[in-house]
């Protein structure tokens, strides 16, 4: 819901502002409406898709945090994204001297062999 009003915002405050600009900028005023609406349209459309990347780049930021946290404790996370995101500042489910990573890597070699 946040997402869809900062897109709604932004796609009316960027190309009003493009079009004032462009306003300002046309010498001949009966040049002005085509001028206007191509502008207002390409602006239109780049912010649109700017915000749209924006927001799926946060969503997938914010879904492979959970992803880390829920598979591996948040080891790949790091300290300000933990704490950017409300959680634990430590990774819980490894230990400090990484153990289950060894024990992983003994039931590799031990099945190789």
């Amino acid at each position: 819901m946040v997402s869809a009003a900062v897109q709604g915002l932004a796609c009316l405050l960027v190309p009003t502002s493009m079009v004032g600009a462009a306003y300002m900028m046309v010498e001949e005023l009966e040049a002005f409406p085509a001028t206007g609406a191509l502008v207002g349209l390409l602006s239109y459309m780049v912010t649109y898709l700017s915000v749209s990347v924006f927001d799926i780049t946060v969503s997938a930021l914010f879904v492979c945090t959970m992803r880390d946290m829920q598979q591996h404790g948040g080891v790949y996370a790091t300290e300000e994204l933990r704490a950017a995101m409300g959680l634990e500042t430590s990774p819980g489910v490894y230990d400090e001297d990484c153990s289950r990573q060894v024990e992983l890597g003994a039931v590799r070699s031990s099945a190789r062999g």
